[in-house]
C-alpha cells in the first residue's frame, strides 16, 4: 500500500528527468509519421499549412525593449 503512496512522487521525479522529455520526444515523432502515412495524411498536412497568429494589445517593439 505503501508503494501507491509514492507513485506520484516517483512520477514526479521522472518527468524532471532528461529521459522523460527524450521518450516524450520519440513518441511525439512516431505518432506524427503514422498520421501522417495514414488514411487521416490530408489532415495533417492541412494542421501543417494552417495559419496561426498571437495579438498582443501593444506593439512588438514595446514588450520586447530591454530598456527600463
Amino acid at each position: 500500500m505503501s508503494s501507491r503512496a509514492s507513485c506520484p512522487c516517483s512520477y514526479a521525479r521522472f518527468l524532471a528527468t532528461e529521459s522523460a522529455g527524450a521518450i516524450l520526444l520519440v513518441g511525439a515523432t512516431v505518432v506524427a509519421l503514422v498520421w501522417a502515412n495514414s488514411p487521416w495524411s490530408e489532415t495533417y498536412q492541412n494542421l501543417w499549412s494552417a495559419i496561426a497568429s498571437v495579438q498582443t494589445g501593444e506593439p512588438a517593439c514595446r514588450w520586447t525593449s530591454t530598456a527600463g
